[in-house]
């Protein structure tokens, strides 16, 4: 609480003295208010963290058929595009790489259950969900998504299979299942190959064919340097990265209105060096948690959110910032011997 009050006050004053912007100010409010209902709702029934969790997995659930049938009915044709990707989600202008964070979260959830249920079939339902939702990772074609689900596997294995020699088979099987994958699905390999071949003549082709983030990593990193105390104003990231890529010719990033795609940078960039450390100490915090309670689960939890802060700047969306008000909370919340 003391962690987040600090945060909000802090871009408030900030956004004050350095016209700030202040709908997505208000919009960060939610980090607070999601932290708040939870509480709420964990002092009414101590049930009601797990009833929260239940029906999340439900709508993740049901979203598949959804979003499947609208790729199918607004397909123009139907082939292997229209179900993946940004085409998958095109219809309800999802981003897929968040979606990806979504589902890997599920999964997490889905193997929090299944440890502690008693009943098989139960388990068996859990287990089956958690492949559905492998599934959606793999059609939302998030490389952030593949490695954080491949990650995750091996943790979730690791947890929960008791026997020695399953432990082995497993550990060793998960990679080869996934390389299986990036051999013999075509759009899988050709994404990879793309990234491997961009990543290896990154000086020696055009800006508009390297990878985004380097070019926009490099421009931010500049911004940051010449103001490391100040920032230049909350929700102003934009703005002033769209000066660095008008100066260097990176039409894409005009054009796509890039970010700086890594909420550590992008807190850099907006609020100086207080927005890194914030970050630092609210993860630190996280961390320590995890340890102190032995919370596997909410270490599993911070490993991918930290994966897709590093790619992502998630508190310039709605979708960020729910995934990080909520499920943070949550999994805090949730913990064995959480302070409230």
């Amino acid at each position: 609480f003391k962690i987040i009050s600090i945060y909000l006050i802090f871009i408030v004053l900030h956004s004050l003295l350095f016209q700030g912007d202040f709908i997505k100010v208000q919009l960060n409010f939610l980090l607070l208010i999601y932290f708040f209902a939870l509480i709420v709702a964990k002092e009414l029934n101590k049930e009601n963290l797990i009833h929260i969790a239940y029906f999340y997995l439900l709508g993740a659930l049901l979203f598949i058929p959804l979003i499947l049938i609208l790729a199918a009915v607004n397909a123009v044709d139907l082939s292997w595009n229209s179900f993946y990707y940004t085409q998958l989600l095109g219809h309800v202008k999802g981003n897929p790489i968040t979606h990806s964070l979504y589902y890997n979260i599920a999964i997490i959830l889905c193997a929090k259950f299944l440890s502690i249920c008693k009943n098989k079939k139960e388990g068996s339902i859990y287990i089956l969900m958690m492949i559905s939702f492998f599934g959606m990772i793999f059609l939302f074609g998030s490389k952030t998504g593949y490695i954080t689900a491949f990650f995750s596997m091996i943790f979730i294995g690791f947890s929960l299979i008791t026997s020695k020699a399953l432990k082995a088979v497993f550990i060793l099987g998960v990679p080869f299942l996934f390389y299986t994958f990036y051999l013999n699905v075509p759009y899988i390999h050709k994404k990879i190959e793309g990234f491997k071949w961009q990543i290896s003549r990154h000086e020696k082709i055009t800006l508009e064919n390297r990878l985004p983030r380097t070019v926009i990593w490099s421009e931010a990193v500049q911004l940051i340097k010449e103001e490391p105390l100040r920032g230049y104003g909350f929700g102003k990231s934009f703005e002033v990265l769209k000066q660095r890529y008008t100066a260097i010719n990176f039409t894409k990033g005009i054009r796509n209105k890039f970010n700086a795609h890594n909420q550590f940078i992008e807190s850099s960039l907006q609020l100086g060096i207080t927005g890194f450390l914030w970050w630092i100490c609210l993860i630190g915090y996280c961390i320590y948690i995890s340890m102190m309670n032995r919370d596997r689960w909410l270490g599993n939890f911070l490993f991918v959110l930290i994966a897709y802060l590093l790619v992502e700047s998630l508190l310039e969306s709605q979708m960020g910032i729910v995934a990080i008000g909520f499920f943070l909370s949550y999994f805090i919340l949730s913990s064995k011997k959480a302070p409230i």
